[in-house]
């Protein structure tokens, strides 16, 4: 039997198979695991060249058939469940599209120390660049009445969640969604973004951060850091990005990245193990940053300044 054959045999009896099984029961399977592991199919498949046991071949041929399934399967099934979601795309052809600039802002009180920032963005240009005697500004330049901001506050905390404001998606060159946020430098921050398409630069250099937790898709990341807390811990998800981060040279930095498929270069850092970095003064600074990387394919630049 041809390699060919159990190949694309495995690969339709086990999408059907597993399709049949969906459609009684809900099968959920980890899309991200998946993905991790599928560079195993081109692993498999080119040891399989090389190898002459007729056995070892189908075997090889086997496995990466039935993980390229499976990955498979678990993509569409992801976006079946974003469309059962109820979720609308509007594309743009041509036609003029109203927007206009917006501005949101809370005040500050002497009384917040504490500030948790979510940020759901969708596809866009975001900045944060600049420090304001508000709790925050936000000036945006979209389509009109696009976006919420609501703040609460108790005791010590303010809790701000700023976004879009219902699930649906524009694409096309007339649509536009960008948003300039100013902070105040008082409090201590938490900041969460789960962006997409987006052009994302945040000068955080003169705030107090303590986490910073960044979710994206296929996007342009500019982020400077600065010395303002004692630790800070930054996570970074992302699909095929540029990313290119910048951390005070007196702050001693720990930098774990699971970026295989990506290029990296980490400027004054030195290898613990496989995909642990630290920099020269990780253990005599003050002020410690953590760095957790996990990105596909991506370029990926840490600089110190």
């Amino acid at each position: 039997m041809k390699t060919s054959h159990i190949f694309w045999g495995t690969i339709f009896l086990s999408l059907g198979v597993l399709l049949l099984i969906n459609n009684f029961y809900n099968v959920s399977l980890d899309f991200e695991l998946l993905w991790k592991i599928a560079p195993l199919v081109l692993v498999f498949i080119g040891i399989s060249i090389f190898i002459k046991n007729q056995y070892g071949k189908y075997i090889l041929i086997f496995i990466s058939a039935a993980v390229l399934s499976l990955t498979v399967f678990a993509l569409f099934n992801n976006v079946s469940k974003l469309i059962k979601g109820d979720i609308t795309i509007d594309f743009n052809s041509g036609e003029t599209v109203f927007s206009d600039s917006s501005f949101y802002t809370y005040n500050f009180t002497e009384n917040i120390k504490e500030a948790n920032f979510v940020f759901n963005g969708a596809a866009g240009r975001f900045r944060i660049n600049s420090s304001t005697k508000n709790l925050i500004d936000a000036n945006t330049f979209s389509a009109l009445n696009m976006h919420f901001m609501k703040v609460e506050t108790k005791d010590s905390t303010a809790k701000i969640e700023f976004g879009i404001k219902d699930n649906g998606i524009k694409l096309g060159d007339n649509f536009k969604n960008n948003v300039d946020f100013s902070l105040n430098t008082n409090p201590v921050w938490d900041l969460n973004f789960d962006c997409g398409a987006a052009s994302m630069n945040f000068d955080l250099a003169e705030f107090k951060v303590k986490s910073i937790d960044i979710d994206m898709g296929a996007t342009d990341l500019k982020l400077k850091i600065g010395n303002k807390y004692p630790e800070t811990k930054i996570y970074i998800d992302a699909g095929a990005s540029s990313i290119s981060l910048k951390i005070p040279k007196d702050s001693g930095c720990e930098l774990i990245a699971d970026a295989v498929l990506s290029s990296k270069n980490f400027e004054g850092f030195k290898k613990i193990d496989s995909n642990k970095f630290r920099t020269e003064n990780y253990e005599s600074s003050d002020n410690k940053i953590y760095i957790e990387l996990n990105c596909g394919v991506s370029s990926v630049n840490v600089e110190r300044y």
